[in-house]
């Protein structure tokens, strides 16, 4: 299964994916400035920054080249902070996935995303928080849920202890939905 991640940052599952042995192809980042050029590069991954100002009338055609260029099956979302254009989605239908940091349909939807989540779960007094691993569609966090992890909240976390905790059970959820979608389609 050839894999593409997009990410805006630092695409920090880049590397748990690797390490688990999937094929990934290529990075497409919309940001000239993300750590996750240089690592994709340093492991030998095609790497492509697609944005408004490099492409100003073609950032869905560029990106949907690239993917078929590199004959990628499926898209991994690892901090992408752009949404993605109505065509790309259904061209891969149930071929895009996100890792949403809470239980959906908790704390997901336009706005919900990074710190801001956490601060939402703390701000509930919830008992309960994780990983929501989905299928991307055209809203925010509406796809279905491959799986989800949870964990406690310590009533006495703050956001940043919370998101800490939640980014270290994010890989072996993501890693997890990828060896179902795997079996599932074996």
């Amino acid at each position: 299964m050839n894999i593409a991640i997009f990410a805006s940052h630092n695409g920090s599952i880049l590397e748990p994916l690797l390490q688990a042995g999937f094929d990934v192809k290529l990075v497409i980042t919309n940001n000239t400035d993300a750590p996750v050029i240089k690592k994709a590069l340093q492991k030998g991954i095609t790497c492509e920054v697609v944005n408004e100002r490099l492409y100003p009338t073609g950032v869905t055609r560029t990106i949907l080249e690239k993917l078929q260029e590199h004959n990628i099956d499926l898209i991994v979302l690892a901090g992408y902070m752009k949404m993605l254009p109505e065509e790309l989605v259904k061209r891969y239908r149930n071929r895009i996935i996100n890792s949403h940091p809470s239980l959906l349909p908790k704390f997901g939807g336009a706005g919900m995303y990074g710190r801001r989540v956490h601060e939402a779960v703390v701000a509930a007094a919830e008992r309960e928080s994780g990983v929501s691993v989905h299928y991307v569609e055209e809203e925010y966090d509406s796809g279905e849920i491959i799986l989800q992890k949870s964990l406690e909240v310590d009533p006495l976390w703050d956001a940043a202890l919370l998101e800490a905790a939640v980014k270290e059970i994010e890989p072996a959820a993501v890693i997890e939905a990828l060896r179902k979608i795997e079996n599932d389609r074996s």
